[in-house]
This record gives structure tokens, C-alpha cells and sequence, in this order.
């Protein structure tokens, strides 16, 4: 009974410092031995960052998240005579306009993926359950109610599956 418990101690404790040790590498960032936080290369003194990891951009030897400088930024660069952020690109779901990331389905709820032309942000995905025509996302089950995934043809929605208990007929209708 001694011998189990101490084994389960024992693995708790190996458990618990694999953790430790993967919350300190999250912590430092991509190179183990620089004690600057999220520099993916520091100098030969492990204590001037270089380079920081994906996301974050270098100033004053501090590594910071590009989305703190641009609300869901995801990579971007730093001008140090400008003193300025400049976002690259947005994370998922957003498109960059001019500075600003915004949200893909600002115009076309439920657009998952969109692009920016200068002009206008026009939606090229949707949500599941959703299909894009014109530049909208509409509801599969608006094609028939039991519908759950779909797609646009070309000229209309049509459904390509059910919802469980339902099946498509001839005419692609649950």
C-alpha cells in the first residue's frame, strides 16, 4: 500500500515539474537560454533579444504582442524612428483595413474568411451550416429546414446533409 502511494507521488511530482517546465519555456519563448520573455533569438548574453517569436515585435528589449498594439493583429513589424506599429496581417476571422483588423463578418454575418480590396471587405467563407452567395452567408436550412451543411451551385443552395433522422431526396431536401 506504502509502495502505491509513494508511486502515485512520484508520478504526480514528475507530472507537475513537466508542467512547470513547459510553463517556463511558454514564458521565455522559442529560445530556452534567453531570459528575455517571447524572443526567438537572443545575442551571445542571452539577455539582449534579437528576435522575438511569431506575433510579438522588438522594443526597447522587450518582446510584445503585436494584438496589444492592434486589437487581433497577428504579425507585425515595429519602426523604431517612428516609434510606430505596423499590423502585417490579422488573425483568423479578421481583415486588415487600413490599420484596423475588422472582424470578417462586420458586413456578411457569419463569414469566416474575407478579403479587403481598398474598397470594400468581401466574405469568401462562411460558418458551417452556412453557404456564401453574393458576397452573403445564408442559412443552410433556409434551403430546406433539416438541413445542416450545404453549398452554392452557381445558381442556388443546395443542401449536402441532414440533420440526424433526416435524409436528402431526389431533389437534395431533407
Amino acid at each position: 500500500m506504502k509502495l502505491k502511494i509513494y508511486l502515485a507521488l512520484l508520478l504526480l511530482l514528475s507530472v507537475a515539474t513537466s508542467i512547470d517546465l513547459q510553463l517556463a519555456q511558454d514564458k521565455i519563448g522559442a529560445n530556452p537560454n534567453c531570459l528575455v520573455a517571447n524572443c526567438q533569438q537572443c545575442l551571445v548574453d542571452n539577455s539582449t533579444c534579437d528576435i522575438c517569436d511569431n506575433s510579438f515585435y522588438l522594443q526597447n528589449n522587450i518582446c510584445s504582442s503585436c494584438s496589444s498594439a492592434v486589437l487581433n493583429c497577428q504579425d507585425c513589424t515595429y519602426d523604431s524612428l517612428t516609434t510606430t506599429v505596423t499590423c502585417n496581417t490579422c488573425i483568423s476571422e479578421f481583415v486588415l483595413v487600413g490599420q484596423t483588423c475588422t472582424s470578417c463578418s462586420l458586413n456578411a454575418p457569419h463569414c469566416t474568411v474575407c478579403t479587403y480590396d481598398q474598397v470594400a471587405i468581401t466574405c469568401t467563407a462562411c460558418s458551417t451550416g452556412y453557404y456564401l452567395m453574393n458576397g452573403q452567408c445564408i442559412l443552410c436550412s433556409t434551403i430546406s429546414p433539416q438541413c445542416t451543411t450545404c453549398f452554392f451551385n452557381g445558381t442556388a443552395g443546395v443542401c449536402s446533409s441532414c440533420s440526424p433522422g433526416y435524409y436528402l431526396n431526389l431533389y437534395d431536401l431533407c
